[in-house]
């Protein structure tokens, strides 16, 4: 798939019968405009800055004058500030040398300056099926807005990033990526550094509505790659009534502003990742939906490891396996043992799969042995899921962050169910929800579906049993429902569920043992 800027994809069509001279001077003004907007400039601005006459400007963009001097390219090349490069291209767009470099270099230019950002590294275990369908969905065109779902740490952002820079690097597709992560406290809209070079892109940060009519004339009927990442809905009010929680809500980008983008540039594409917490059936309409659970952690590598010639590292689920290369990332030339390999398959299941607490807890490896950590983690989960060095001191921990604001999300039957099924310490149904909660079978049917779209439960099998009906609390809710913190979130239920009292074992108490 070949990708041009505006200008170049302009003046590449090859309009049958037409004269050189004609061409040439299309893929000047194509050019011309492209290098402007470029500068944040408008037509009048470019006049005042050269010299030249704003109705020579606009005609030599239309294409009404079709040879403009050399003094003419020159004057315009400097008000523009053009490098040398830029300048041999756009006088070889005039005329002055070989035009297939103008759609060379416009083409080069727009690879490299809308790559996706560089990836944190590591592989992506278990998201083989995930990023498969992401790329085929991404790659065919047919679904352009297409909303990643999950709970904070899950992974969206790095499998949504995986994704974009398979299509940049096989398809050549330009991606531009905004980053919700990075929003200073004033509420200002980030972007990438190296993609904020453009005075509308720059403008695309202080009030992206605004600029969408700039983005849509830069993007034009190519292929591209748009990326919010860390989207919000824009619904409903903040759980603190604090200014910076509202300007966080605030969306990247409005719906009204993608539809108009998605109206006017028919090969773009638009992903977005969202947390559970901040999406309802509504914010989702007309967007295909991929949500991402956490990692398979339910089995141990000891219901394996009697398998003729199995290896121990092979019988690990994906969330062991991660936990297991972060640990080796920092640790070259550690050798791990079957004890180590079971600790490890303990601590994925005590945190559950999500991948941004097993790369937390695998950072105390250097100074705690996996047996260790396994055991803190059976005990105070929260305890390893943010990481133990923060250099900014100014990271909290989103493991925990996104479970309580998925939570205070439910409906009040779901938070009643919630807090029933997550003092069970065995596998149940639907059935015995029912049974022991006096409530009939479908008000229990629906919210357990919420407690499952929330990802604050999950099946009790493995995915590939569609005869199983039974499920499990995530032993991170299980802990955070039951822990101190439910002192925050009984005030937001209608009425009291019913919280045991126990208090979670210090993290400091659990380091001394």
């Amino acid at each position: 798939m070949r990708t041009t800027v505006p200008a170049a994809q302009a003046a590449g069509r090859d309009r049958e019968g037409e004269p050189d001279a004609e061409r040439e001077a299309g893929r000047f003004g194509a050019l011309l405009q492209y290098y402007r907007r470029r500068a944040g400039l408008t037509q009048t601005q470019l006049a005042d800055f050269s010299t030249v006459s704003v109705r020579a400007i606009r005609d030599l963009e239309t294409g009404r004058a079709r040879q403009p001097r050399r003094d003419t390219v020159r004057l315009l090349a400097d008000a523009l500030r053009l490098s040398d490069e830029r300048r041999s291209t756009l006088e070889a767009a005039a005329g002055r040398g070989s035009t297939d470099a103008v759609v060379r270099s416009a083409e080069a230019e727009a690879a490299t300056a809308f790559a996706p950002p560089l990836a944190a590294g590591g592989p992506l275990f278990g998201r083989e099926d995930e990023t498969r369908l992401l790329y085929d969905l991404l790659a065919a065109g047919q679904d352009r807005l297409i909303a990643v779902v999950g709970l904070s740490g899950v992974g969206k952002s790095r499998l949504t990033l995986a994704v974009a820079q398979a299509l940049h690097s096989r398809l050549g597709i330009p991606v531009l990526w905004l980053d919700a992560a990075r929003r200073p406290a004033g509420g200002t809209r980030p972007i990438q550094s190296d993609q904020a070079a453009q005075p509308w892109q720059r403008e695309l940060l202080e009030n992206p509505d605004d600029a969408v009519n700039d983005l849509a004339a830069f993007i034009g009927d190519r292929p591209f790659l748009l990326v919010l990442d860390g989207q919000r809905p824009g619904r409903g009010r903040p759980i603190s009534g604090n200014p910076r929680a509202a300007a966080e809500r605030e969306p990247l980008l409005g719906a009204d502003a993608q539809l108009t983008l998605l109206g006017r540039c028919p090969k773009l594409r638009i992903v977005s990742t969202l947390r559970t917490a901040d999406v309802s059936a509504s914010s989702l309409l007309g967007q295909r939906t991929l949500r991402l659970s956490p990692l398979v952690a339910s089995e141990s590598a000891e219901a394996h490891g009697n398998l003729p010639g199995a290896e121990p590292i092979d019988s690990l689920t994906a969330a062991a396996q991660l936990v297991l290369w972060h640990m080796r990332q920092l640790r070259p030339h550690w050798q791990a043992k079957q004890r180590d390999y079971e600790a490890i398959s303990a601590l994925s299941r005590s945190l559950d799969g999500i991948p941004l607490a097993l790369e937390s807890a695998a950072a105390w490896s250097l100074v705690l042995a996996p047996a260790r950590l396994a055991a803190i983690a059976a005990r105070d989960p929260f305890a390893l899921t943010a990481p133990p060095a923060d250099r900014t001191r100014t990271r909290s921990d989103s493991v925990r962050a996104g479970l309580a604001d998925a939570i205070a999300a439910l409906t009040p039957q779901a938070k009643r169910l919630l807090s029933l099924v997550s003092r069970w310490p065995q596998p149940w149904t639907l059935d015995q929800v029912a049974v022991r909660s006096g409530y009939g079978f479908g008000e229990v049917s629906r919210a357990a579906h919420g407690l499952f779209v929330h990802d604050l439960i999950r099946a009790a099998r493995p995915e590939g049993d569609a005869a199983s009906e039974e499920f499990a609390v995530l032993h991170l809710v299980r802990h955070l429902v039951r822990g101190p913190f439910q002192q925050q979130l009984a005030g937001s239920y209608v009425r009291p569920i019913g919280f045991t009292a126990q208090a979670a074992t210090p993290v400091s108490a659990l380091m001394r043992r």
